[in-house]
């Protein structure tokens, strides 16, 4: 086995790295908040929030308010105003005058009052199962505010009036600028209290009637909800991916595997050299695949070389034919089994039907001429026609393979290393199938398949299972993206 030169600690991946490498993570979580905010929505009873907007007479510089100075704290008075309007006083008469809304207490849970400080505007809000409680309330509220603001004003109007109207005449009366003793200025205050009293009324210039907002009906509710559920299930996605970004680490370069695995590379493979449907066998294989087979020549020592790749993989099959294909351009007699029972990967590509095939040649049921198949194409260095000889699985796919058996399969592997130059067998995956794991006890040497994106876990495991073989692991070839 090959030792390789320490690396550094590969480097903690980024938010966007993590949400590509958890791709299936970043959709299901977002929509399994989508779900809930639905089904949340659907369950929640429906309810209507209604609001009535109150424009208030501003009382600055009146004289039944400041008493003749414009000192009126009019954020203050707005917010009194607003804690008035849900006042015991107010909520029961709005209580007895529509009743629909319940008691009080009832106004007091599902109702609420609020003026901004900048403004002169007040806001009744109140939220009921039903349109014409939500709205009647808040109607009822405003009225029962109204009239009850209207006789507070007249009280403290009568009050500064006798005041002024004592029958003792005295220079200090207690209002600031008021002069008692003059009759004179006595009815001009008078006259201005009263008249204040009746421009001021109820103290409120304008109301704007209940509505219900478009916002409080069930689809803009659901839209609301389900596009703050997609948010956070977006960001939770997001976090939960970064931190198994950070917990579990992939192998995202030839660096990191090498180290990991404990093996040399012996090549790289980009996905669009095994992405295709077929396999042009008359073309010159690309430089990666020659590259892998002159590695594999520097290294063996023997005939017969296993490729496995560590995890399921979609086109191993396609490395281990185009590197049989160099083989056998070289002018070696190259004999290609396809050992994966599961997949059939290199049956599916080269078209071979489901004849016999290794397992036959292994239980003793078939000769080895019988399950070999002869494939012409282009010419070898020395212009004459080149051949691959294909060897399929064979064996009755719904029963285990004849080729578990070690001996057996060694003794088959004795037979055909006498009529062939090199041997190459497409294996199944190492850690989850057990083919491959008995034909590594018997070739002699073993190569392995690491695709990008693999996880250390994974990589990890390959390399203790290859610890368990007897043949030599020669190293592996990396399947990345372009």
């Amino acid at each position: 086995m090959f030792a390789t030169e320490p690396t550094q600690p590969q480097a903690a991946p980024g938010i966007i790295e993590a949400a590509l490498r958890y791709r299936k993570l970043m959709t299901a979580v977002p929509l399994a908040c989508v779900l809930i905010a639905v089904v949340f929505t659907a369950l929640r009873p429906n309810s209507f929030e209604a609001v009535g907007k109150v424009t208030l007479t501003d009382p600055r510089g009146s004289a039944t308010f400041a008493d003749g100075i414009s000192v009126v704290d009019f954020a203050r008075y707005s917010a009194e105003r607003a804690a008035f309007a849900t006042s015991s006083d107010v909520l029961q008469a709005a209580a007895q005058n529509f009743p629909r809304a319940g008691s009080a207490a009832d106004l007091r849970s599902n109702c609420s009052a609020t003026a901004a400080s900048a403004s002169t505007v007040m806001t009744v809000t109140c939220q009921f199962g039903e349109f014409r409680t939500a709205t009647g309330a808040v109607d009822a509220i405003v009225a029962a505010y109204r009239d009850a603001t209207a006789r507070q004003f007249d009280d403290k109007a009568e009050r500064a009036l006798a005041a002024l109207s004592g029958e003792s005449p005295r220079a200090d009366s207690g209002i600031p600028g008021i002069d008692l003793s003059d009759d004179g200025q006595i009815q001009q205050r008078m006259a201005e209290i009263n008249t204040t009293r009746a421009l001021f009324g109820d103290g409120v210039d304008a109301y704007d009637p209940a509505r219900v907002p478009s916002s409080s009906n069930f689809l803009a509710r659901l839209v609301r909800n389900v596009v703050i559920a997609g948010i956070i299930g977006f960001l939770a996605a997001v976090l939960i991916a970064w931190f198994r970004a950070d917990r579990e680490p992939i192998g995202e370069n030839s660096a990191d595997v090498s180290s990991w695995l404990g093996l040399p590379m012996l090549g790289e493979v980009g996905y669009d050299l095994v992405s295709a449907k077929t396999i042009d066998m008359v073309a010159v294989p690309e430089p990666s695949f020659q590259r892998i087979t002159s590695n594999i020549d520097a290294v063996l020592s023997g005939d017969t070389v296993l490729f496995t790749p560590a995890d399921l993989m979609a086109h191993d099959a396609d490395v281990v034919i185009k590197t049989a294909l160099v083989a056998a351009r070289a002018g070696k007699r190259v004999l290609l089994i396809d050992a994966d029972h599961g997949a059939r990967g290199v049956s599916t590509i080269l078209g071979l039907d489901n004849r016999l095939g290794f397992a036959d040649v292994v239980a003793g049921s078939a000769e080895a001429d019988e399950a070999t198949v002869r494939l012409r194409f282009g010419e070898n260095s020395a212009m004459t026609s080149t051949a691959l000889f294909l060897m399929g699985p064979g064996g009755d796919p719904s029963q285990p393979p004849a080729l578990l058996r070690t001996g057996a399969t060694e003794s088959a592997l004795v037979d055909l290393r006498r009529h062939y130059d090199l041997i190459l067998i497409d294996g199944p995956p190492l850690l989850s199938a057990a083919g491959s794991s008995v034909l590594g006890q018997t070739v002699d040497g073993v190569v392995v398949l690491i695709e990008r994106g693999t996880s250390r876990d994974v990589i990890d495991q390959t390399r203790r299972q290859l610890d368990f073989l007897a043949s030599d692991t020669l190293g592996y070839v990396f399947v990345h993206g372009s």
